[in-house]
């Protein structure tokens, strides 16, 4: 039974969560080779944003995992029984109180176990959750947990470190944010064996060091704080054509982690040896996108390709697609209304850290999206007959896929209609516009060909 339930879980956010962000295992998830058949794993993983992080990493291993999660969710009574029923395992910080730390003891027992039993364990070396595309220091509990498990098999267990490296854009509670998620080289904690016996202490902080050091290369960091709008606003307006110039392909959604990678790259290196050329082309960015927005604008659309775009047949043919589409558009919406908005509000309402808006609207809205599809089908056979509400439930998905579709569509039109008339009535500020945008470029491939290309 948990076995079976857990598998149901699997599924219903393997759809939700792809749909909830733009990420499919298939073309946003690198390295799952990687992953080891047979063996006891210790998936490390950084930790922004909640218990998402966790649904992510499970939903896109090919494999069963318990996870470790901080044992304040662990409420006595049923509570504690139904997170152990969901694989859950608590791991007692100093946060929750230093008399909670023996407690510890338990949950290594039952790390051992399972790993003994060939398992795999997900675990969030940085020990806290902090929303912000930089990697923490590893906490020592990683090492505790996986030295002690190879220490109580003598190191036979053949236990396997793999790293994990979970990518957001800077906004990772929106929907359909892009997502990348990677899969380091795993390594074998037996590789340790004959210098942990003699000295424990150095070993541990040599593995956090090897695995601080993996991690790190699967992740886009961005070192100051200060450049995180920066950095955000760079990949808005030039992730394609970074990725273009690069010699790779934009439609194969893995390269933007390379490109994203890449700019953040370049920012931190010219921020350590050049930092008031990059104050200079922060503040730049940010004026260039406080004109847009003051106008209504998004930067796509004053690219290259959009503006040659918008010809009389563009136009034409756009409003052809909403004039046929609306009916389908208003059939989609209502039929998918309650599961995307409902959540969202809750979430609004209740969360009051950002790093849990997107785990509590997406949990939710995977929970609803289920059981009002399934009351809907039920409403429509029992009002009319089995083969109509088969239908219907077919339907229903593609029909919510198209309306957000449509909705962006639409959006993205009337942004193109502003843009028009910003040109026929004050073609200088368009001018000035691209002007900027342009120097923001140039500015950038000086940054790129000094610190990236000569490896400065």
């Amino acid at each position: 039974m948990k076995y079976l339930f857990n598998r149901f879980l699997w599924v219903l956010f393997n759809i939700t969560l792809g749909t909830f962000y733009r990420f499919k295992v298939w073309k946003h998830a690198e390295g799952r080779e990687n992953i080891p058949r047979n063996k006891p794993i210790l998936f490390c993983s950084n930790h922004p944003n909640a218990f998402m992080d966790a649904l992510l990493v499970a939903t896109t291993v090919p494999r069963q995992t318990y996870f470790l999660v901080r044992s304040d969710v662990f409420k006595p009574g049923w509570k504690a029984k139904a997170l152990e029923f969901l694989y859950l395992i608590p791991v007692y910080r100093i946060q929750e109180g230093v008399e909670n730390l023996q407690k510890n003891d338990e949950t290594f027992r039952i790390c051992n176990m399972h790993l003994k039993n060939k398992q795999s364990i997900i675990i969030f070396s940085e020990g806290i959750c902090v929303q912000e595309r930089r990697l923490r220091r590893l906490k020592k509990g990683t090492a505790r947990i996986a030295f002690g498990a190879e220490e109580a098999a003598d190191f036979r267990l053949g236990l396997t470190i793999v790293p994990v490296g979970v990518n957001y854009t800077d906004k990772p509670w929106k929907f359909r944010e892009p997502l990348h998620i990677r899969f380091g080289k795993p390594f074998e904690l037996s590789e340790y064996a004959e210098k942990y016996k003699t000295e424990k202490p150095r070993t541990i902080n040599e593995f956090t060091a090897r695995l601080e050091k993996e991690m790190a290369e699967l992740l886009v960091i961005i070192k100051d704080k200060e450049n995180d709008e920066l950095v955000a606003g760079l990949e808005d307006m030039f992730l394609d054509v970074w990725t273009r110039e690069g010699g790779r392909d934009p439609q194969y959604r893995r390269q933007d982690w390379k490109s994203s990678r890449e700019i953040a790259d370049t920012i931190n290196k010219a921020t350590a040896q050049a930092p008031d050329q990059v104050a200079a082309l922060r503040e730049q960015v940010a004026s260039y996108f406080s004109k847009i927005e003051k106008h209504k604008l998004r930067d796509w659309l004053l690219r290259e390709e959009t503006i040659k775009g918008m010809t009389p047949f563009g136009v034409g043919s756009q409003v052809l697609i909403f004039f046929l589409g609306w009916p389908l558009f208003l059939a989609g919406a209502l039929m998918n209304l309650v599961p995307f908005y409902v959540p969202y509000r809750i979430a609004e309402k209740i969360v009051r850290n950002k790093e849990w808006h997107a785990s509590v609207n997406a949990t939710i809205g995977s929970f609803l999206w289920f059981f009002w599809y399934l009351l809907v089908w039920i409403l429509t056979w029992v009002f009319t007959n089995w083969w109509i509400a088969l239908s219907v439930l077919f339907v229903m998905y593609p029909l919510g896929r198209f309306a957000w579709w449509f909705r962006t569509r639409w959006k993205k039109f009337r942004g193109s209609i502003r843009l028009l008339s910003l040109v026929s009535n004050e073609s200088a500020k368009v001018e000035e516009l691209l002007k900027q945008r342009a120097q923001i470029k140039t500015e950038l491939d000086l940054l790129r060909k000094t610190y990236m290309e000569t490896g400065s």
